[in-house]
């Protein structure tokens, strides 16, 4: 349309003289459409900055889409996973029970080893017979027997 009014006032002004009511006419409308179309122009140029910043802000939120889409995989995974894991806790506490139980009972027959045996009636002392010395003097005597 610009095109069109500037052609329009090159013909007229060829033809008329500058002062003449149909060139200035023309000129006014010249004016006009210019600007209208410098307006046009400013509004596409923040229109295309408006639209590349949109067009990142779409990107940014499908790329951050994305990553919550991978999270969520990997929380899923982790959520299969608990039954088995479940199971596997409740076994591992099972095992720790017995091998509590299996300790108490070693501790248990570790001291009473430890302690000294007591005499009780209807038992038979052992006599000093089952000992015998080392062939060291400064030692200790040793049991000969297992019975003893």
């Amino acid at each position: 349309m610009y095109d069109i009014a500037r052609a329009k006032v090159a013909g007229l002004t060829s033809s008329l003289t500058p002062d003449h009511p149909d060139v200035v006419s023309a000129k006014r409308e010249l004016d006009a459409t210019s600007g209208r179309l410098q307006s046009a122009r400013n509004r596409a140029a923040a229109n295309d900055l408006e639209q590349r910043r949109m067009t990142g802000a779409i990107q940014r939120a499908e790329k951050r889409g994305e990553n919550l889409r991978n999270q969520l995989e990997q929380l899923d995974k982790l959520i299969a996973g608990t039954p088995v894991v479940t199971a596997q806790l409740s076994e591992l506490a099972r095992d720790i029970d017995l091998l509590n139980a299996k300790v108490v009972s070693l501790i248990s027959k570790k001291a009473e080893r430890r302690s000294p045996r007591i005499w009780r009636p209807g038992r038979a002392r052992r006599s000093s017979a089952c000992w015998r010395a080392r062939s060291r003097p400064a030692s200790r005597p040793t049991r000969i027997g297992r019975n003893c």
